[in-house]
């Protein structure tokens, strides 16, 4: 939880799915300086914001930029807004709708082919927004093999953004 003053900069569940706030810029920064120590030269994957969750979209704009400053960026759909029967408490989206609120255009996409166990054991890790967003591990993963078989099997899709 961020705070400004004492005041969380987020109160209500519809601002962290709404606009990003200015007192976030320190936040911004941050992010950007540390990452681009760590990941320059390297093949960056960054969360393309679907679902419009602020914290999405703060990763987002670092990846914007950093792919300004001459890193290769690539940008996947956000789980589990990206599925199309998230829940109730999810609101679904889609990449074409986060590259509009990006204002960015998908440039090319790539499909690279994902270890499901691996990936089941890393959203384990997760446990807190499992059980929030889906009550448990089991229902998480039938809404993500339904979405990766939905889209090419073992896959998962990155795209290039273009502002």
């Amino acid at each position: 939880d961020r705070s400004v003053d004492g005041e969380p900069v987020y109160r209500t569940p519809s601002e962290l799915f709404g606009a990003v706030s200015p007192n976030d810029t320190p936040v911004f920064d941050e992010i950007f300086e540390k990452a681009s120590v760590l990941v320059a030269g390297r093949v960056v994957l960054c969360p393309m914001a679907v679902g419009a969750h602020v914290d999405h979209q703060l990763c987002a704009h670092v990846g914007r930029r950093l792919q300004k400053a001459g890193q290769e960026v690539w940008f996947y759909p956000d789980a589990p807004y990206c599925f199309p029967d998230s829940g109730p408490k999810v609101r679904s989206d889609t990449s074409l709708l986060a590259s509009r609120r990006l204002r960015a255009r998908i440039w090319s996409n790539r499909a690279v082919e994902i270890d499901w166990q691996a990936k089941s054991e890393l959203v384990a890790e997760y446990s807190s927004q499992i059980e929030e967003l889906f009550g448990d591990l089991v229902s998480y993963q039938y809404l993500a093999e339904d979405y990766f078989h939905h889209i090419g099997g073992t896959l998962e899709l990155y795209h290039q953004l273009r502002w």
